[in-house]
Parts: structure tokens; C-alpha cells; sequence
């Protein structure tokens, strides 16, 4: 797969997701406009306010969404990091055996 599709794979999810929000917020204004019993004059306000507040609301769930994201990634690589280091220690152990292992053939001499 090539770089750019990766971008725009991601790309994809971020516009998915940003239409599923929106369709979840409208869904979720409508149904609370049909099953709440209100007078005309407080629906209209209670949309026109909800229409306000929709661009804040979206902005706080990407928001959220980037740190969680940004917490995760940071955990994975500091996973990634500690894995490449134990990785190395263990290679080093094992040159370092292989080392005393040669050297106990070469003396002829068993030093367990």
C-alpha cells in the first residue's frame, strides 16, 4: 500500500466519522423535538441553540478524539521502545555467552 493510500484511508475515517456525528446529533435533536412535549416558541429555541452549540460540540469530540489518539500512539511507541531494548539486552547476553562459551573452549576449561 502506498503512502498516499494510507492518507487517504485515514482521510476516509475522519469524514466518516464526522458524518456519522453528524447524523447521530441531528438524529438525536429530532428525536428529542418529537417525544418532549414543549411549546412551539421553546422547540425553536432549543433548536436554534442546539444549532449554535453544534460546532463547539463537534470541536470538543475531535478534540478528544486527537488526544486519546495522541495517548494511545504515545504508549505504543513507548511499548515499541522497550521492546527494542529488551531486544538488544538480549542480544548482547547472548553474544556475551556465545564469547565465554568460545573462550572456555579455546582454554579448554569448564567454568560452571
Amino acid at each position: 500500500m502506498s503512502h498516499e493510500q494510507g492518507r487517504s484511508n485515514g482521510d476516509d475515517d475522519i469524514a466518516t466519522f464526522l458524518i456519522g456525528l453528524s447524523i447521530g446529533l441531528v438524529g438525536g435533536l429530532l428525536t428529542a423535538l418529537f417525544i418532549t412535549p414543549k411549546a412551539g416558541s421553546e422547540v425553536r429555541e432549543g433548536v436554534s441553540r442546539a444549532f449554535r452549540e453544534l460546532p463547539d460540540r463537534v470541536n470538543d469530540e475531535l478534540t478528544s478524539s486527537s488526544v486519546k489518539t495522541k495517548e494511545l500512539l504515545d504508549k505504543t511507541r513507548q511499548n515499541i521502545e522497550d521492546q527494542i531494548d529488551r531486544s538488544r539486552r538480549d542480544r548482547t547476553a547472548d553474544k556475551m555467552a556465545k564469547a565465554k562459551n568460545a573462550e572456555e573452549l579455546a582454554t579448554g576449561y569448564d567454568y560452571n
